[in-house]
């Protein structure tokens, strides 16, 4: 394990006066010796950034919270009702998931911008071999 020295203790010492003064820090950040993930706005190949920004809407981290909470709720649900614990739980939580998987693939066609590019995706969906030593795999 490494020991400060005066160095890093002399840089710690001015950071947390910054830090203090302006309610934040203006550092490079740690990068790990040979991490597998580039520094921030690190140009790649060709100057080339090697993140691309996202070009998400708003919609999908929506669409990714309501599918999640449906998906906890239908869960929640099947098991209230399994164990019989307390119907109107069970009834509530699924009536809920059904809510939100109705409402995921309105807010997923909102993202993609038509609805035939939704049927697109849903043509490529492809199931999993029966097999794993089925032959031509």
């Amino acid at each position: 394990m490494r020991q400060p020295d005066i160095v890093s203790e002399t840089r710690l010492k001015a950071l947390r006066e910054e830090a203090a003064r302006t309610g934040e820090i203006k550092g490079g950040g740690v990068v790990p010796g040979g991490a597998p993930f580039p520094r921030p706005n690190t140009p790649g190949y060709y100057g080339i950034p090697l993140l691309k920004e996202p070009v998400w809407t708003w919609q999908v981290p929506l669409y990714f919270f309501v599918g999640g909470a449906a998906g906890a709720c239908a869960v929640i649900g099947f098991f209230a009702h399994v164990f019989e614990s307390d119907p109107a739980l069970a009834r509530a939580a699924l009536w809920i998931a059904l809510g939100g998987g109705l409402l995921c693939p309105l807010l997923l066609v909102a993202d993609l911008g038509r609805p035939s590019r939704f049927l697109y995706m849903l043509r490529v969906f492809k199931l999993a071999p029966r097999c794993p030593s089925e032959p031509g795999r």
